[in-house]
């Protein structure tokens, strides 16, 4: 599905209050290798962070696989935060994948793929910064978790950022157990 205009949209919510995960995804214990347009879309945030004197986000491979994931969904159900039935649908996969957080947020966008990966990310990010809502979940200060996805489809390239207020990290990736 190309799309002619790119699709912007930001969320944000707290974090579940007491809630256990009692079983992961086996994806949890997957290593991740971030695609060189992950990357410079991550290195891009960062330097955008940086100068509004952001402190930089801690990259979270369990926050990648959750905005891959994110992307995977788009073509499927469209760039939006909530399943039909109204749950956001980042939050089941952070939960699923025992990502423990305060609040998270997600920014999604959705693009027709160009010739230039280069010139997408630039893109990508200024279209970021110029939306209200995208904005404010990039530069919040309180965030200390990020995950980059970006997925290409039919015409159309898929993007999501996911963000936390914590660590962003499993209990794998910190090398211990879950309590």
């Amino acid at each position: 599905m190309p799309y002619e205009q790119p699709v912007l949209s930001a969320d944000r919510t707290d974090g579940p209050r007491g809630t256990m995960v009692r079983s992961r995804s086996p994806l949890a214990y997957m290593p991740v290798v971030l695609s060189p347009l992950e990357e410079r879309l991550l290195e891009a945030q960062q330097q955008a962070r940086a100068a509004v004197g952001a402190p930089p986000l801690e990259w979270s491979p369990a926050l990648t696989r959750v905005a891959r994931g994110r992307c995977d969904q788009m073509p499927y159900s469209g760039p939006t935060h909530f399943s039909p039935v109204g749950e956001r649908q980042y939050v089941p996969l952070l939960e699923a994948l025992g990502v423990d957080f305060r609040a998270a947020g997600e920014n999604i966008a959705a693009t027709e793929a160009s010739r230039s990966p280069e010139e997408d990310v630039a893109r990508i990010v200024a279209m970021m910064l110029a939306n209200p809502a995208q904005r404010a979940n990039l530069l919040d200060p309180e965030y200390t978790g990020v995950g980059v996805g970006v997925v290409a489809g039919e015409g159309a390239r898929y993007w999501t950022v996911i963000f936390v207020q914590s660590d962003g990290r499993t209990a794998q990736d910190r090398g211990g157990r879950r309590r």
